[in-house]
Formats: C-alpha cells, structure tokens, sequence
C-alpha cells in the first residue's frame, strides 16, 4: 500500500514538473531593434546609446530574470556594433540572440 502511494505521489510530482516546463509563458522575453550607429529601439522608443537602453531595460525590469533577449539588428553589423549588442548578456544576464540580413538572407547570432 505504501509503495503504491509513493508512487503515485512521484508520478504526480513528475507530471505537474513536465507541465511547468513546458509552459514557457512565464518567461520573460524582450525584442530589441538596433538601428545602426549605436541606436536602439525597445517596446515603441528610442534610445541612443546602449547605456540608455540598458538604463531602460533595468527601470523596466529591475531583478526580474530577462530569458531572452531578440535584437532585430536593421542596420549596420560591424564587428564593434556586435559586440556591444552581446554586451547584453553580460549585462542582464539574458541569453542574446542577434538577426541579421547579408545578401538578403537572414542570420542568427548567439551572444556567448
């Protein structure tokens, strides 16, 4: 009787700890568009330095854990413009994924 118990009370553990997991809708996710030259845009404005984006993102957030942040890159992608858009992850401790367009194909960067 007790091991029937016990295993009943592990397969419900099992199961609402599958269920949470594949629920992502408590992460939290932000898109970002970086428009060249050090200019950004978050949730409808502008910003125009990464420090004021950053400064944005922490008012709006604060400790909240970000999961992801998506940067829509629509201009400009030098090597120094990438760098200081993975700078986010250091920053917010966020996994950064970048898109970009070469030659009209789309490309992902992953910010390590």
């Amino acid at each position: 009787m007790k091991r029937s118990v016990t295993r009943i009370l592990v397969a419900a553990l099992l199961l609402a700890a599958g269920a949470a997991w594949a629920d992502d809708s408590g992460l939290l996710k932000l898109d970002v568009v970086y428009k060249g030259f050090g200019q950004y845009s978050f949730e409808k404005q502008d910003y125009g330095s990464y420090g004021d984006l950053l400064t944005a993102i922490r008012a709006k957030y604060g400790n909240q854990h970000i999961n992801v942040i998506h940067v829509d890159v629509t201009a400009g992608h030098t090597v120094a413009e990438m760098l200081e858009i993975c700078r986010l992850k250091r920053d917010t401790g966020a996994m950064v994924k970048a898109h970009y367009l070469v030659d009209k194909q789309k490309n992902d960067l992953f910010c390590a």
